[in-house]
């Protein structure tokens, strides 16, 4: 084969390889927009036409007692100009910034600011649930599973037991912080197989906002459940 027709045939299986990336790319997509689909038809009725309902509303659950004075103080002084590094409502006084719940910096609750407590929880709430099912995809996608079942497996968890439930019982820091699990271990199996600088930015970016979205417990789960993980995935490696 002389190096034209050497030539010819590499740009040829680069087009190739090129049109099946870009089939990849558009079957990713279309399911994303499923998984949004999905969170839409869920929780429409509430983000758009009732503004003045919460999902998480009863009397006895946590949102009701914690999360929307905490939200309504800590970030009121925000928008103030002031951090709230001190809740002086509770006993004496406690520390506020400190406390992992109150969740000041964590970057999705700056909507707070813009917006009601009412409003801005149906809206934080939605988001995670699409976030968790779109980290769950990839993932998924990641261990090799075709368009459909991502999808799927990503339903499933945005809606199981261990989750949903959590948003009914106003449990805020839960919803938030359970929803980067599965980015963390999308960011394990991108350094495990082929370790990069991006890699190793992806899982410092997850756990930083897993930390920061307020609940200590989960971020302790996800922490013990990837070590078992690694360590499985290594011994795999070196009996192999």
């Amino acid at each position: 084969m002389n190096d034209e027709a050497r030539g010819n045939s590499s740009i040829t299986c680069a087009g190739r390889r090129q049109r099946r990336l870009n089939t990849l790319w558009k079957h990713d997509a279309a399911a994303v927009l499923v998984l949004l689909a999905l969170t839409l038809a869920m929780f429409a009725d509430v983000l758009l036409t009732r503004r003045d309902v919460i999902m998480a509303f009863d009397h006895e659950t946590e949102f009701v007692g914690q999360f929307a004075d905490w939200r309504t103080f800590g970030f009121g002084e925000m928008r103030s100009g002031n951090l709230a590094l001190w809740n002086p409502y509770i006993f004496a006084g406690l520390p506020f910034l400190g406390d992992f719940q109150s969740a000041l910096l964590y970057p999705p609750n700056l909507i707070y600011l813009v917006l009601p407590v009412t409003s801005a929880t149906n809206v934080v709430i939605a988001l995670h649930v699409f976030l968790l099912g779109a980290f769950m995809f990839l993932w998924l996608r990641r261990r090799g599973l075709s368009a459909v079942a991502g999808v799927m497996g990503a339903g499933l968890v945005m809606f199981c037991g261990a989750y949903f439930p959590h948003i009914p019982s106003g449990h805020l820091s839960n919803v938030c912080t359970m929803a980067w699990a599965p980015l963390i271990f999308l960011a394990i199996d991108g350094l495990l197989d082929k370790p990069s600088l991006g890699r190793c930015l992806l899982g410092m970016f997850a756990t930083a906002m897993q930390v920061y979205a307020g609940h200590p417990q989960y971020v302790f789960y996800t922490a013990v459940a990837a070590a078992i993980y690694v360590a499985l995935r290594l011994g795999r490696r070196f009996k192999t």
